[in-house]
């Protein structure tokens, strides 16, 4: 890069950044994330750039170098950053746990990120995102009854209560209940569940299925 000094070097690092916003549009997200460092290099106070660079990994799922890229987004706005800033912090945990291949660095990363949550839930005790994404986040084996997820997930279809507009989310959530049931021999519950999410998804196969698999 050629050496640039003071505002001549923060308009070359955003000119440079725009380029990167140019292959973003294309899809080209390895050469997106390539002009966004380049104008790190000439302005390392491009702050929104950390982020962008920590989605496009996300997407590329490299989902580590996403957290540093997030992690230093929010160390750079402090103060500043919003409760949006830290829910995508929060959902790139949730990507690295799906990503990781063992239980235990699932649960590394269920750690790690679960104090984002307890912040997300404590800044925002009616929304039902905190726990959506608690549930989500701790979610370690899809094949087995967890008690974590099964609880934040209850608070979900607590918080949402009778609401259509979020009839997806509420869906979500029961099927979740219902398969714990169903794992823990209780069938009247996972039918209480599966009725929940037929409620809203009248043709969702896994509420069909847990209902065979009863006899309902």
């Amino acid at each position: 890069l050629k050496k640039y000094n003071g505002k001549e070097a923060i308009l070359a690092g955003r000119a440079i950044a725009c380029q990167g916003d140019a292959y973003c549009g294309l899809e080209n997200y390895t050469k997106a994330i390539e002009y966004y460092k380049k104008g790190l290099e000439l302005d390392e106070k491009q702050v929104p750039a950390y982020q962008q660079i920590a989605n496009l990994y996300r997407r590329l799922k490299d989902t580590d170098n996403a957290l540093t890229y997030y992690k230093k987004y929010i160390e750079l706005k402090g103060d500043k950053a919003e409760l949006t800033d830290h829910r995508g912090l929060l959902q790139t945990y949730i990507a690295a746990k799906n990503n990781a291949t063992t239980i235990e660095e699932k649960r590394a990363f269920a750690e790690q990120g679960d104090p984002i949550g307890e912040l997300i839930t404590t800044e925002k005790p009616d929304s039902y995102q905190g726990p959506l994404y608690a549930a989500q986040l701790w979610t370690l084996d899809q094949s087995n009854a967890e008690e974590k997820p099964y609880q934040y997930y209850q608070q979900v279809i607590q918080l949402l209560g009778d609401n259509e507009d979020y009839g997806s989310y509420i869906a979500q959530a029961a099927t979740y209940c219902a398969f714990y049931n169903l794992k823990k021999g209780d069938d009247a519950k996972c039918v209480e569940y599966c009725k929940l999410v037929q409620k809203y998804d009248p043709e969702n196969n896994m509420a069909k299925q847990f209902l065979q698999i009863i006899g309902q």
